[in-house]
């Protein structure tokens, strides 16, 4: 864009270069029109200007078009970038920040565009003012420049002494908007929660202790702005009656003219503009350098998941998984030690065991949502970490526990395809068919395009497991994961839906997750987790003989 802030400049430039001519017709008119009492002379100041009036008016007409164009471009791109930046961190990012924390951080960005905008621009056009002006009022009457010298750097020096408690203040206030927005999050997206325990005005008042600390805050910050405001104002006005009083005493001492004095104010208040904007500067320099220390904690310092090679994922599709260790934090016990589990290509592989045994971490770990801390999980033969990440996710298809919805309609959350041309629909209609969700979409009003509100709002499940299933169907990946992806379904769907998902995993490599007998009896091999170790493996009726860690999850369920 720098064309366009080039035309903006340009565009100021014109606007201060007409400015220049307003003194001296001021003066003229008063020096030649009125005490020469020549009135042709005052009607050709007239018309100059009415012209230099509509040319400037012209010019900032399309200087703030031409700004708010950049400003939006330029807000865009920026927290466009961010959320790339943001969408390729690992997990453990999204375990450490909240939401809220995340959205605040997006928010500093239209600091960070003010600044770009109106203080790099603003700054520039005043430095400019300032001594094209200054020079102005140098040539006019030297004892009025010293004299605004002076009063503008004690001007300066009292802003800055305000820096660093503003500081401390916007620090304090960024981390308890983060807590409040959080709190506010909680209370909206939690309300079943908080009806069915009847804890609504205990969390009403949290969110109130949060926010009475930003109005608190928010006081302290505008006693700090008043004190600061009042001494500049009056450091202003001071300067202004002394000023006055030297212009005055020069007209009577006829060291200046009537009109060099009209010519000198108008000077001098085209100067007191830009030093009394200096301390909008500063509040603007300081809050954006604020913002971009926070914004850049996550671009620069935070490390986005890699890939080491371009690596394509290999033909055979055997995971191995040999002495694998994990840990969450190093200072933490492992979650999983020492997993040593094959899942042969083509074959259903069900993972069970007691809730935190480490089953949904290794199926994380799998989807290289967190890289292993020891030991060794190979595709075909090769490492995982060296297929690339983004072709390897392409091949998977997963359900998990916290799956999510898009507001959007229920044919994109089966495709997350935007052009509907690009849709493949026999992969669309064996997806609903295995997930059995045609019914549920006939009864829908616009079926298909029917909107899914946020999160699948309004939708049991139920419901959303089963568009959860078809969309993993529709990528007809070479590996499937699934993390309970049944758990809450009716004992009918799960056990039909269970029988079609038998069907369309055949030939790929699956691996289930599940407590319930009927989801995972018909694997070829199970898996037995216990305190994050494998304690079993084999089919169902080998584990069930031998009457170990398996038969005691399960026994209640043969019992039935």
């Amino acid at each position: 864009h720098q064309k366009y802030l080039a035309q903006v400049f340009l565009g100021m430039l014109a606007t201060i270069l007409m400015g220049l001519l307003t003194p001296f017709i001021r003066q003229s008119i008063v020096d030649f029109g009125i005490l020469g009492n020549n009135m042709p002379f005052i009607n050709t100041m007239l018309v100059a200007g009415i012209v230099l009036t509509v040319s400037s008016t012209g010019a900032g007409f399309i200087q703030s078009r031409l700004m708010l164009y950049v400003s939006e471009r330029i807000s865009m791109g920026m927290v466009s970038d961010f959320l790339r930046k943001v969408l390729k961190l690992p997990m453990p990012f999204f375990e450490r920040k909240t939401v809220s924390d995340i959205l605040t951080r997006i928010g500093d960005h239209g600091r960070i565009q003010s600044f770009i905008m109106s203080t790099v621009l603003g700054v520039g056009i005043n430095l400019l003012l300032i001594i094209v002006y200054g020079s102005m009022m140098f040539y006019y009457e030297t004892n009025m420049f010293l004299v605004f010298i002076a009063g503008s750097a004690i001007y300066t020096g009292w802003i800055f002494l305000f820096v660093g408690k503003r500081k401390k203040l916007d620090n304090q206030l960024f981390e308890i908007r983060s807590t409040n927005s959080n709190d506010l999050l909680e209370l909206l997206e939690s309300v079943n929660e908080i009806k069915s325990n009847n804890i609504g005005d205990k969390r009403r008042w949290k969110w109130e202790l949060s926010r009475f600390k930003i109005y608190g805050l928010r006081v302290k910050n505008m006693n700090l702005n008043q004190v600061e405001a009042t001494g500049a104002t009056f450091i202003l006005k001071m300067q202004s009656v002394f000023l006055t009083y030297i212009a005055a005493s020069n007209v009577i001492n006829g060291y200046m003219t009537l009109g060099m004095m009209m010519a000198a104010q108008y000077i001098l208040g085209q100067l007191s503009g830009p030093i009394s904007g200096m301390i909008g500067y500063v509040h603007s320099i300081q809050f954006a350098k604020l913002s971009l220390q926070r914004v850049n904690e996550i671009i620069l310092e935070e490390e986005p998941e890699k890939s080491v090679s371009t690596m394509d994922v290999p033909d055979d599709k055997t995971i191995d998984i040999k002495h694998l260790d994990f840990h969450y934090n190093p200072n933490m016990e492992k979650v999983l030690d020492d997993i040593n589990i094959v899942f042969p290509a083509g074959k259903v592989t069900a993972i069970v065991g007691e809730s935190g045994s480490g089953k949904t971490t290794l199926m994380k770990l799998l989807l290289r949502f967190y890289e292993q801390s020891i030991g060794e999980i190979n595709i075909g033969g090769y490492p995982l970490d060296e297929i690339d990440l983004n072709r390897w996710r392409d091949k998977c298809g997963s359900v998990l526990q916290d799956g999510k919805l898009f507001n959007d309609t229920i044919l994109y959350n089966i495709t997350l395809q935007d052009d509907e041309s690009d849709i493949d629909r026999n992969l669309l209609n064996k997806a609903i068919k295995v997930a059995r969700i045609k019914g549920f979409i006939n009864r829908r009003p616009l079926k298909l395009y029917t909107p899914i509100g946020f999160n699948g709002s309004g939708l049991s499940q139920g419901q959303k497991q089963r568009i959860l299933i078809a969309r993993a169907i529709y990528k007809d990946p070479d590996f499937i994961f699934l993390d309970e992806a049944t758990n809450s379904l009716d004992a009918n769907n799960e056990k039909k839906i269970s029988e079609n998902l038998n069907e369309i995993i055949d030939g790929k490599t699956a691996i289930i997750i599940a407590h319930r007998l009927s989801t995972i009896r018909n694997a070829h091999n199970i898996v037995v987790l216990h305190e994050g170790k494998v304690v079993e493996q084999g089919n169902h009726n080998e584990l069930v003989n031998r009457r170990g860690k398996y038969y005691q999850l399960i026994s209640n369920q043969l019992e039935l």
